[in-house]
């Protein structure tokens, strides 16, 4: 069962939405069994890349909760490598284990603890818009 995006998904930030939207395809890609090796890789790199954006805006913007939404994103990068390991070792089982993680995370995290920034972020929104108008120049 692919999961779909949901307007409730949406931040309000261009680059965090898109980033949310890769991940939902790269999530699906697995749902789907589409090209197995190059997704379980992808979706590692890149969450370090989304998380690595939303802890920079955080801490842009000082957001107070920044170390605890650090600790969720450490947790989840620990446990999605744990399950890329242990297929790269064989265990085939743990694949069904991966899908189950990921739709919760997804739905749980994006669909809810991220949704804890969305107000502060939008508050922020002219800031942050600044910093990607700056990287781009």
């Amino acid at each position: 069962m692919r999961l779909g995006w949901k307007q409730n998904y949406e931040i309000g930030i261009p680059t965090i939405d898109e980033q949310h939207k890769g991940l939902l395809q790269l999530i699906n890609d697995l749902l789907s069994h589409e090209n197995l090796p190059h997704t379980k890789k992808e979706i590692v790199k890149y969450s370090e890349l989304h998380f690595a954006t939303e802890e920079r805006f955080m801490t842009i913007t000082k957001f107070p909760i920044l170390t605890q939404h650090q600790l969720q994103h450490e947790s989840f990068l620990k446990q999605i490598i744990l399950f890329a390991e242990q297929l790269e070792s064989g265990n085939t089982q743990v694949f069904t284990n991966l899908l189950q993680f990921l739709k919760n995370w997804y739905i749980t995290h994006i669909g809810g603890t991220d949704r804890d920034y969305k107000d502060y972020f939008l508050a922020h929104r002219n800031e942050l818009l600044k910093v990607k108008h700056n990287e781009k120049e």
